[in-house]
């Protein structure tokens, strides 16, 4: 692999690493479902992406070519911003697309998880209702009895106690029903993120994000691979005659 073709992979991965860090928090973020671990597997496939676009995409020539038509010299603003706009629909559609297609799928099974869990929850709930009622049913059976001897302090005292019961255990079925209302419309709301809104929102965001950094980074990770991978020349140290 000679000279010029390292520095133009060195910059196009690069470049592509940048676009992927950015991408990939943007996909996420618009999902609606951002964790730290989804975000690393999101940078990881998006940087893979970009990788096989730098390796196999000739994105200079492609560059010099329309440069080239639209008679645009080398080493200008025009010939940056030309190169900025190619490499931004190049990278950022494919990118945006796969890592968006991985975003809706994680949320999706999020979402499935999440109902899942509601479901569990209010089953839960329900034995639990059935559990009181049915309690609620034996003191009920006592309070009948017992009101029928509250004739001394001790039965009276042992009334209020069994009303005092009944009473809390209404309250806890109360609150399990609301518990599991809210459940319900929670069940109901809950939804994953359309492909369409992920991938054209965050298709948005980084065409406009996508050329900036493009613009911006390019050339610095261009000098840096100059630096890097040209071949030092050869200094050749003459004798001087002697006379």
């Amino acid at each position: 692999m000679n000279a010029k073709i390292k520095i133009a992979f060195f910059t196009n991965i690069s470049i592509g690493i940048v676009i992927s860090l950015a991408l990939s928090l943007a996909v996420m973020l618009v999902s609606g479902h951002f964790s730290f671990g989804w975000w690393v597997a999101a940078f990881l496939i998006s940087t893979v992406i970009s990788a096989v676009i730098g390796l196999f995409v000739p994105i200079n020539p492609i560059t010099g070519f329309v440069c080239k038509k639209l008679k645009i010299k080398e080493k200008t603003v025009g010939r940056r911003i030309t190169g900025a706009v190619i490499s931004d629909l190049i990278y950022v559609p494919v990118i945006t697309l796969v890592v968006s297609l991985f975003a809706v799928g994680i949320a999706s099974h999020e979402v499935e998880n999440f109902k899942n869990d509601i479901k569990s929850l209010q089953s839960t709930l329900r034995e639990e209702i059935r559990e009181d009622n049915s309690n609620i049913g034996l003191l009920s059976e006592q309070l009948e009895i017992y009101q029928k001897k509250a004739d001394n302090e001790e039965n009276r005292q042992f009334v209020l106690k069994l009303k005092e019961g009944i009473n809390t255990l209404n309250s806890a079925v109360f609150e399990k029903e609301k518990r599991i209302d809210e459940m319900s419309d929670a069940f109901e709301n809950a939804a994953a993120p359309s492909l369409g809104f992920v991938f054209g929102i965050s298709l948005l965001i980084m065409i406009a994000l996508g050329f900036v950094l493009i613009f911006v980074f390019r050339p610095i990770f261009a000098r840096i691979a100059v630096k890097r991978f040209s071949p030092k020349k050869c200094v050749k140290v003459g004798t001087a005659r002697k006379k």
